[in-house]
């Protein structure tokens, strides 16, 4: 869908090294899942804008986004996924 999109907009920003249109794209992607209340796709968001935000400088920012990632990976039940944000801590 359209937050996917978004989502995979960041991505190309971020290997692109353009972090903050990538935090941008990634930010959009967020909220789309939010509003929609897509768990898996708010932990995906919130895991990519972190990564984006920690290669930005952004370290404070970074670590919210990651937690707030976890969580909700875990009001989604995705166990796997919940250790992929585990290790970037």
């Amino acid at each position: 869908g359209e937050g996917g999109a978004y989502g995979n907009l960041g991505n190309a920003h971020q290997s692109m090294g353009d972090f903050s249109q990538a935090i941008a794209y990634h930010t959009q992607h967020l909220e789309i899942a939010r509003e929609v209340g897509d768990r898996v796709g708010e932990g995906n968001a919130g895991n990519n804008l972190g990564l984006a935000l920690e290669k930005n400088g952004n370290l404070p920012a970074a670590a919210r986004a990651l937690v707030q990632a976890f969580a909700a990976f875990q009001r989604g039940g995705e166990i796997a996924a919940i250790g992929a944000v585990e290790r970037k801590f």
